[in-house]
């Protein structure tokens, strides 16, 4: 395809696949001619991003109510860095001068001592609901706002996005590579779009509820919401939804359980959970980066789990793809044992005492497999566990495994 760049130069890209992460007006989504299935609401969103210095924490987001509608304050992890919103659909231009007068009157009820020191972007707009039927065709993937849009009551959207991307990345780096087949991307949409669905859901229902004009039903969402958002299960919620690490894919086609009933969270298809092994370090930093899965085996019978699973793997031709690691107290014995002083690992896993187990995590840190050793042994377990990885890794041609994308880019601005 013909690619013009930001300073006009053209440059003629053949590239095997291509991605659209370019926004809500994705041109990528368009040239595909793929239905963006939703709808629109009537009432439009005054955004603005600033910069402010006011005495509220800047380690919460804050909600105001008042009569006409809620106005929100959520910070960004930078100094004095806030998302405003306004949600009472009176303001008519997002210019902005008028946007930041208009916060400033609204806010400074609440909070008088606010002063807007910087105003990095402002918008006026109407909440669409919409999400692709589908996140593939051929060898064109799409994710993030090219693939999903919603109001930003629930505040998830740039969350679900950056998660579409890291589900993606490391199986199409698998793929373009040549170390994993094309068919591993049919695992795309399966764990991404019940997510982006659900966030609709989550977010239409917050929309409605915020767009309530009726006076009679204002002062009853706004009594709820004072007592609710106070409580700390209903905080942790939200945190928890807004930041996405409760995302699962435990319905996902390339995860699977083993050896009966495991103890505890998470199972196979969470987000592994990060302890902290040592001061300054933690599980994340032992298994980040790369395109490698890291297979864990915790327990009594642990080297015996990890022999039988290198075996396994080995016969696979997947050595080189999956790292065995022993997780001991000490470290001892092989050199690639992960040292857990405190069994934070197996605190974490909500493991049964005298329990061996094989915890499979991919790349992006969710686990694809988890298993206990039972009765027949650790061998049985590691061809469980090969059973898994023939369906990541199956051998075939990249190629030929995906048919061509209908499609021919001429020009992309």
């Amino acid at each position: 395809g013909l690619v013009r760049r930001a300073d006009g130069a053209e440059e003629w890209i053949e590239a095997d696949w291509v991605v659209g992460g370019d926004g809500a007006g994705s041109f990528v989504r368009r040239i595909l001619g793929d239905n963006f299935v939703g709808t629109e609401y009537e009432e439009k969103f005054l955004l603005a991003d600033v910069t402010l210095r006011w005495p509220l924490s800047d380690r919460h987001g804050h909600l105001f109510l008042r009569a006409g509608g809620p106005i929100v304050a959520f910070p960004y992890p930078y100094p004095g860095r806030w998302r405003l919103i306004d949600t009472s659909n009176e303001a008519e231009s997002g210019e902005p001068g008028p946007t930041v007068e208009r916060f400033r009157r609204l806010f400074g009820e609440f909070v008088p001592e606010m002063i807007v020191e910087e105003v990095g972007w402002t918008s006026l707009f109407r909440i669409h609901r919409r999400l692709v039927e589908r996140y593939r065709i051929g060898r064109v993937l799409l994710m993030g706002d090219a693939a999903h849009i919603h109001s930003p009551a629930s505040g998830q959207g740039l969350n679900t996005g950056v998660q579409d991307a890291i589900n993606l990345a490391w199986k199409l780096a698998l793929v373009a590579t040549g170390r994993a087949p094309a068919t591993l991307l049919d695992s795309y949409e399966p764990e991404r779009r019940p997510v982006a669905e659900g966030v609709l859901d989550d977010s239409h229902r917050i929309t409605e509820m915020v767009l309530v004009r009726n006076p009679v039903m204002e002062h009853v969402r706004d009594a709820i919401l004072r007592v609710a958002l106070g409580l700390g299960p209903v905080q942790q919620r939200l945190a928890e939804g807004v930041s996405k690490i409760g995302t699962s894919y435990r319905d996902g086609p390339i995860v699977a359980e083993a050896g009966g009933r495991l103890g505890g969270a998470p199972r196979a298809g969470d987000r592994m959970p990060d302890p902290e092994l040592a001061p300054g370090r933690r599980l994340s930093d032992e298994l980040s980066g790369g395109l490698r899965h890291h297979l864990l085996a915790i327990g009594p019978d642990r080297a015996a789990a990890a022999f039988a699973a290198r075996t396994e793997l080995v016969a696979r031709g997947l050595g080189d793809l999956v790292t065995v690691r022993e997780v001991t107290a000490t470290g001892e014995g092989r050199a690639d044992a992960l040292p857990d002083p405190n069994d934070a690992i197996v605190g974490a896993l909500a493991m049964p005492p005298g329990e061996t187990q094989l915890v499979l995590v991919r790349p992006d840190l969710y686990l694809a497999f988890r298993g206990r050793a039972g009765r027949e042994g650790p061998e049985a377990l590691a061809r469980e566990l090969g059973a898994l990885t023939d369906r990541i890794f199956a051998r075939r041609d990249p190629v030929a495994s995906v048919e061509r994308a209908p499609i021919t880019v001429d020009a992309v601005a």
